[in-house]
């Protein structure tokens, strides 16, 4: 298969390097002509627009910043629109709504070509050493045609269901990642206030419930078990995330998020007891 790449960034860039090390026959763009000299080094050809590399290609890999540049990509007086042949397919590796993916691959279709979405997760020292996660929405048959591609880069490859299913699925990740994140940073603010240093804190979150809360959704949010840990709610709630609280108040530590928990958990007794 001829592949081409547009989007050269610190996650693209070393995604297409691991397609061009692959053995594909790759060809490349980016907005910055330098952005490309790993890939060109390593027996990339470059191409001058991203029509120009729709045109020499049957599987066009698409790594940008977000939704406007997508649809320059796509859309635009120089996108791959005008030149994408029957036949080809595109990948959506970066991170947009799925209503915009299911438009695009709704355009491309009419063309006779085939779009999928495959949002990445893992950073660019994961994307340079090919352990990618990779979440794939759109038609399975072409997910399997382009599958070797993606293997170069992603070493965990799921495939999500319909087109946009894949970017549900980042979205979902990205979403508990950073309100997890903030949570996390105002417990810290807390305790280092306190006085813990922060190495403690990482051993404390590790030993204690916490570490294991992933093991817990399989009981909880899927299996419908809310007695989390074999705690009420109204207990975590009165004698745990309120006294919390109180204590970051208390060491006058913002913590909007936790407040925001402890408000919820409240609202969820009051309607259970309905």
């Amino acid at each position: 298969m001829r592949v081409g790449f547009i989007g050269l960034g610190n996650i693209g860039g070393p995604m297409a390097l691991r397609v061009v090390k692959g053995g594909f026959r790759t060809t490349v763009f980016d907005v910055r002509r330098e952005a490309a000299e790993p890939q060109l080094k390593a027996g990339a050809a470059w191409a001058d627009s991203a029509a120009a590399l729709a045109a020499q290609s049957d599987v066009i890999l698409v790594s940008v910043p977000g939704p406007a540049e997508i649809d320059e990509v796509v859309f635009g007086r120089q996108g791959i629109l005008q030149t994408i042949a029957a036949g080809a397919v595109y990948v959506e590796l970066s991170t947009t709504l799925p209503s915009s993916m299911r438009k695009v691959h709704d355009a491309l279709k009419a063309k006779g070509a085939d779009a999928i979405d495959a949002p990445v997760s893992g950073g660019a020292p994961r994307a340079a050493s090919g352990e990618l996660a990779v979440w794939i929405g759109g038609d399975g048959q072409t997910y399997e045609r382009v599958k070797p591609i993606l293997s170069t880069f992603g070493n965990k490859l799921t495939y999500m269901g319909a087109i946009g299913m894949g970017l549900t699925a980042k979205l979902v990740h990205n979403q508990m990642l950073y309100s997890t994140m903030q949570v996390i940073a105002e417990s810290f603010a807390m305790g280092v206030k306190a006085g813990l240093s922060p190495d403690i804190l990482l051993k404390v979150a590790r030993d204690g419930a916490y570490g294991s809360l992933l093991n817990l959704l399989p009981r909880t949010v899927i299996g419908g078990d809310f007695k989390w840990a074999d705690f009420g709610m109204g207990h975590i709630t009165r004698k745990d995330q309120m006294v919390a609280n109180q204590y970051g108040r208390e060491l006058d530590v913002p913590q909007p998020l936790a407040n925001l928990v402890e408000q919820k958990m409240i609202e969820t007794i009051h309607f259970a007891k309905k």
